[in-house]
Formats: C-alpha cells, sequence, structure tokens
C-alpha cells in the first residue's frame, strides 16, 4: 500500500492549522509504514530543508501512531473491539529561526524494548528539519481505535479478466476524543485504477471534505456516532494466477485524527520533553546554545489498513473455519470445490 508514505505534507499542515499552530511543518512529513517498520528495515534520521513560514523559534512536531492490520477476510472493525494495535512514531525537530543551531538531538527515553536511543545532527540550518520515525518491534499494545470502520465491494466475485467494482468505506468515529476530529481514507494500490470517487452525503454540521480524484479523502470537523460513507467507482485487475472467479477485498487505508495531547505549547530554554503514553516514556529535542524558543506540537493517531484479499489456493486454506474469513462460501465443501476446480465452481454463498 501506498499508504503512510505520500500523504504527510498537506494533512499535517490542516491538522496544524485546526491547533493555531500554522506551518511548522512546511516540507514533507514521512510517516513510517506500519508493516515495512515492523521488518527490519532501520528507523528513518534525516535532515531535510524546505520553505519556514510558522512561528519563529525551534518547532517540535511528535506524532504518535497506534495501526492496526485487518485480518484478511474481514471487511469491518469495531471502535470498541480489543485488537493488537501496533505503536510507531515520528518525530519532527524544525529550525524556524534565524540562526543556525549545534548539536540538534532527539533523544528517546522509554521503558520498551529495541527503540532507537537519540537522533542527531552537527547543526540545523534555518529551514531545516531532523526526522526520527521508528515503531516498537517487539511491542503490541492491546487497546481500540476509537471508530467503526468497514470496507465493501460490490460486485465481490470477479471474473478472471478483473472489472469494475464500486467500493465503499464507512467510518464512524465513537471515541469522545474523536469529536470534531479528522478523518483520512485512501484506497490502496494492488491493481486498482480509480474511475471516480464521491463524498458523503450527510455533511450538514460543519463537516468540509476534500476528494483528490485518485482515491483519497480527507474529511475535517467530524462528529461523533455519524457515519461517513466514502465511495468510488474502481477498476479491477486480472487475478494473475490465481483461480478464476476471484474474491475481492478492496484494500485501503484509514487515519482518524485522536486530537492534541499537547498543542501549540511555547517553552524557552536548550531542551524541550514531550511525554507519551504509548511509548511508555518522553521524547527531549535539545540544542547546545541555551534561551531558545520552543514550539510544541504533539497528537495521536489511530490507523487502520484492510488489505486486498488473495483468493484460496489449497484445500487447506478451506479447512478449519479458512472458508468464513472470505464471507463468499457457502460452506467448507463449496471452497474447496473452488479451489479444486480453479474457480470454475464459483463460491455458492
Amino acid at each position: 500500500m501506498r499508504h503512510t508514505l505520500i500523504r504527510g505534507t498537506n494533512q499535517n499542515q490542516r491538522r496544524l492549522l485546526r491547533c493555531g499552530f500554522v506551518g511548522l511543518l512546511a516540507l514533507v512529513v514521512l510517516f513510517v509504514p506500519a508493516q515495512a517498520a515492523r521488518s527490519d528495515s532501520p528507523p528513518q534520521c534525516a535532515v531535510s530543508y524546505g520553505p519556514s513560514g510558522g512561528p519563529p523559534g525551534l518547532g517540535v512536531a511528535a506524532f504518535s501512531i497506534l495501526n492496526y492490520d485487518v485480518p484478511q477476510g474481514s471487511n469491518s472493525v469495531s471502535g470498541s473491539a480489543t485488537l493488537p494495535l501496533y505503536p510507531s512514531w515520528n518525530l519532527l525537530f524544525s529550525n524556524g529561526s534565524a540562526t543556525t543551531v549545534t548539536d540538534p538531538t532527539i533523544t528517546v527515553s522509554s521503558g520498551l524494548a529495541g527503540l532507537p536511543s537519540s537522533c542527531s545532527q552537527p547543526s540545523l540550518d534555518p529551514g531545516g528539519t531532523l526526522n526520527l520515525g521508528f515503531v516498537a518491534p517487539e511491542s503490541i499494545h492491546g487497546g481500540n481505535l476509537g471508530y467503526d470502520s468497514s470496507a465493501v465491494a460490490v460486485p465481490r466475485v470477479l471474473p478472471p479478466a478483473g472489472g469494475e467494482v464500486t467500493v465503499s468505506f464507512t467510518v464512524t468515529l465513537t471515541g469522545s476524543a474523536f469529536a470534531g476530529g479528522d478523518i483520512d481514507v485512501s484506497i490502496g494500490n494492488g491493481d486498482v485504477n480509480v474511475l471516480s470517487q464521491g463524498i458523503p452525503q450527510n455533511l450538514d454540521q460543519g463537516e468540509t471534505v476534500s476528494a483528490d480524484g485518485n482515491g483519497e479523502w480527507y474529511l475535517a470537523h467530524a462528529q461523533l456516532g455519524k457515519p461517513y460513507v466514502f465511495t468510488a467507482l474502481v477498476e479491477v485487475g486480472a487475478a494473475g494466477p490465481a483461480p478464476a472467479p476471484y474474491v475481492f477485498s478492496p484494500p485501503a487505508f484509514i487515519r482518524v485524527d485522536g486530537g492534541c495531547a499537547l498543542c501549540g505549547a511555547q517553552t524557552t530554554g536548550s531542551s524541550v520533553t514531550v511525554a507519551d503514553t504509548n511509548l511508555d516514556g518522553a521524547f527531549t529535542f535539545s540544542v547546545d546554545q541555551p534561551g531558545q524558543s520552543w514550539n510544541v506540537f504533539h497528537a495521536n493517531l489511530f490507523e487502520t489498513n484492510y488489505s486486498e484479499q488473495t483468493p484460496p489456493l489449497t484445500a487447506a486454506q478451506c479447512k478449519k473455519g479458512g472458508w468464513q474469513a472470505y464471507g463468499v462460501f457457502k460452506n467448507q465443501g463449496d471452497c474447496v470445490s473452488y479451489v479444486a476446480t480453479r474457480g470454475k465452481n464459483p463460491p455458492n454463498g
């Protein structure tokens, strides 16, 4: 999926705008992709430069992310269910002052194992941002997302050559911390071509929404308990080596802004520390020079990933209740028949 690598700048600038903290992120923000980051890939620690325009001084943005990967075959998630949530973080240390600072450092203090200890550079010129992104590779937090979601395709069973499908993604905020929050929805890459997009039709309480025409939506000022339905007509490619017809589940990425844990705070000194519950610790941002002016922003993000489903290729995938995960088979025998005939006997569920 393209999810967390491509949507940093605009969403975070909008989010910062809501918090009255305009311009802290005037460059591309790279969130760590949940699945990729849980592999052996090293954490990001790099400097980027872009136009400034935020409040003068040193800027700190700490994004604490909890991610859930929906099992294949499931097309909905309850916001109140206890789930294995993978924590990750993206930290940005920007120089919005008029002078170069020396020894800019991000220090990680945590009770969790396997985390980077620090990220630093000899100096950071005006307009520069030091970025550190990482996950807790050995840690899974049990908790709930605080919003219901679903990803549905009609039709769900496609011919071998693929075809046009209407997909719909529904998001309902259930957690009180999300009142007036933001919803970001994106169709995953896969072999999917977006033909058209529709927006939720119940935007009558101050909500605003944008759609980019490529399968991404951004809705601001969402209301609690209100289902928002994002729809698109997509063209799905052939299943390749899979049996035909095949089962299609729309890949999707959903992110909900959990609000500011600390938003637009200002302080002075040579360092600032931001506590983080998911980290079981804190982040400290520091420079060599005393008397610096700091602008601090700390937000919580909750992500859900729906993956494109692979149809069963072996009888073993149908057994022990496996047939139920696909949502289109009548029983185990129906699934086994589908596999044995390489799709010539279509699902009967």
